[in-house]
């Protein structure tokens, strides 16, 4: 799947590896919402997540979970 990617941080060290420049992408955006903190005082909590999308399109998964958004429903 090339938009798989792992991501470990431990200490002062993080590392992303994907197959692919999706994976990197969905990787650096993992680490983006784990970093917590002001500018001067970030924090990474030690981490070692494996991930990798199931399905092309989770968009057309989730209206077909939960319906189409009243905003986007055709008037009668």
């Amino acid at each position: 799947n090339p938009e798989a990617y792992r991501l470990r941080a431990s200490g002062n060290e993080v590392l992303i590896e994907a197959p692919d420049p999706r994976g990197l992408f969905y990787g650096a955006q993992t680490l983006r919402q784990l970093v917590t903190g002001e500018a001067g005082s970030r924090y990474l909590p030690s981490v070692d997540i494996t991930d990798s999308r199931s399905l092309a399109c989770s968009a057309k998964t989730d209206a077909a979970r939960f319906g189409v958004p009243s905003s986007r429903r055709s008037p009668m």
